[in-house]
């Protein structure tokens, strides 16, 4: 497993791709979260997606509102996650992207414009590299009311 890439679509369809590094990569409202996802819905700290050499996993971090796998509820045991699984929380929609492989769902839901792509080093944090899903040009990423 060399890239693994989630394809971030907000509500209101704007999509954007993020690298996810080797170790730990909390998602939630906390600035502190190396994906953060400003919206009252999410957790200060949403839910994490483990990556330990071949493995990548995510758990939900015992959540307000809960976080989807695949149509099913995560819960705080790790679950393996592959190429074109697609993880729902609080109406933003995570696709995981790995190799370059987004399964079947991926090619379905990745298809059409709008993508665009930060790439990030494996040993920077998400939010060190972009204030991604803040970034000054997607003021507007997470919000619906536009």
């Amino acid at each position: 497993m060399t890239d693994v890439v989630l394809l971030v679509i907000g509500i209101d369809g704007h999509r954007k791709e993020v690298m996810v590094g080797a170790g730990e990569t909390f998602v939630g409202r906390r600035p502190d979260c190396d994906l953060r996802v400003p919206l009252q819905v999410f957790s200060r700290r949403h839910f994490v997606i483990i990556r330990e050499n071949d493995s990548l996993m995510i758990k939900d971090l015992n959540s307000s509102n809960g976080t989807m796998l695949n149509g099913k509820p995560l819960t705080q045991h790790a679950v393996k996650v592959k190429a074109g699984d697609l993880v729902k929380a609080g109406g933003v929609k995570f696709l995981f992207k790995i190799d370059g492989d987004a399964g079947d769902r991926g090619r379905a839901t990745a298809s059409g414009d709008g993508i665009v792509g930060s790439t990030l080093k494996d040993d920077s944090r998400i939010s060190d590299d972009l204030t991604v899903l803040e970034h000054k040009a997607d003021d507007d990423f997470f919000d619906n009311t536009k």
